[in-house]
């Protein structure tokens, strides 16, 4: 939780995460079930970015039927800071290829310019 700085991620991520894993079928609590994700995507970090891929799939299928929309995706895309907070190396370009863009998927890039954070509205 020490990457995630505004109160509602914070409430909000565990619950996403929980949606990913548990769509991997994995079993236990949401402890168990990331401790497992990390060993065995440390042992085949490609097993790893084809489950981000078919989670990222999912969510797409579930936008044509009306479930979610499509701004909706990139919330579950976050479980990336999991990985990176883990020091788990994906091909991020590759999985992020699926997602969505455009008018409808707005996602925010943070960009440090003159010493200073701005955010930045970014079709990818």
């Amino acid at each position: 939780m020490y990457a995630l700085k505004a109160p509602d991620t914070r409430r909000q991520y565990p619950q996403r995460f929980k949606i990913f894993l548990d769509f991997l079928k994995l079993e236990g609590a949401l402890e168990k079930q990331a401790r497992y994700f990390l060993s065995k995507a440390r042992n085949n970090p490609q097993w790893a970015e084809e489950s981000f891929m078919r989670f990222i799939g999912f969510q797409i299928e579930r936008t044509k039927r009306g479930e979610i929309s499509e701004s909706t995706i990139s919330n579950y895309y976050k479980a990336k800071l999991f990985c990176e907070m883990n020091n788990l190396i994906l091909n991020w370009k590759r999985i992020r290829r699926g997602l969505p863009h455009g008018r409808n998927n707005k996602v925010k890039v943070p960009c440090f310019f003159f010493g200073n954070y701005i955010s930045l509205e970014s079709n990818r």
